[in-house]
């Protein structure tokens, strides 16, 4: 080990942490749809399943997202019965999406849209935020300063400044995107009824968290 490696490991060291915290309005809607249903047959479960979905993209066409609306993961198979599991029908399973942007988009009017098209899928709703990095690395910014102010301070008081940062943990906590949530197929009911929910959901709270260890030097050497 050099000498200037064992003044390193015999350096006084300043350790500071620092939290930054947002609200953050959420600019996304994401349209969960799962759509299901137990026929006679497989090509039945087929020939439902399209129908089904063409009373989605129907119902979608005059706010022009149709192109957004995305299936994944299509299965069908057997049901089977009593102890011989015996075949009396088939089920089918299938998951939609759609993510619209709630400034251009009247959320609201689509769930509408959807809870009167006919279809028995089930819909679920939920926000989340498009670009959360860059949210979340404008508070990791401000909570790095934030530490560097303090520990600029505690140095100053004891003589001392800054030297080069030793180490950094981080830490993001969230409660979670989203505040709206329906896994049930939509009632058909007005969306002026009191029995609809708000479309209008809570802020998306992030908090950033990050512990800094700052060499420290005298002042003579600087």
């Amino acid at each position: 080990m050099t000498g200037e490696e064992i003044m390193r490991t015999q350096a006084p060291v300043v350790k500071v942490g620092a939290t930054a915290e947002a609200s953050i309005e959420p600019d996304i809607a994401i349209f969960g749809i799962r759509f299901g249903r137990r026929c006679k047959a497989q090509d039945v479960c087929a020939t439902d399943f399209a129908s089904e979905q063409q009373k989605v993209k129907v119902a979608l066409e005059r706010f022009g997202v149709v192109d957004d609306f995305k299936t994944s993961g299509y299965a069908s198979y057997a049901h089977r019965t009593g102890k011989r599991g015996t075949i009396d029908g088939y089920d089918y399973v299938c998951y939609g999406s759609l993510e619209v942007t709630r400034k251009n988009n009247d959320v609201g009017a689509i769930w509408q849209a959807l809870a009167e098209c006919g279809t028995s899928a089930s819909i679920g709703l939920h926000y989340e935020l498009k670009d959360v990095h860059a949210s979340e690395d404008a508070l990791i910014r401000q909570a790095v300063e934030r530490a560097r102010s303090s520990a600029e301070t505690l140095a100053e008081a004891a003589g001392m400044v800054l030297g080069g940062v030793k180490e950094i943990r981080y830490r993001r906590d969230n409660d979670g995107f989203g505040t709206i949530c329906f896994d049930a197929a939509p009632p058909s009911s007005p969306l002026g009824d009191s029995s609809m929910p708000d479309f209008s959901p809570e802020p998306i709270n992030i908090e950033c968290h990050v512990d800094v260890d700052w060499w420290l030097a005298n002042t003579a050497s600087h």
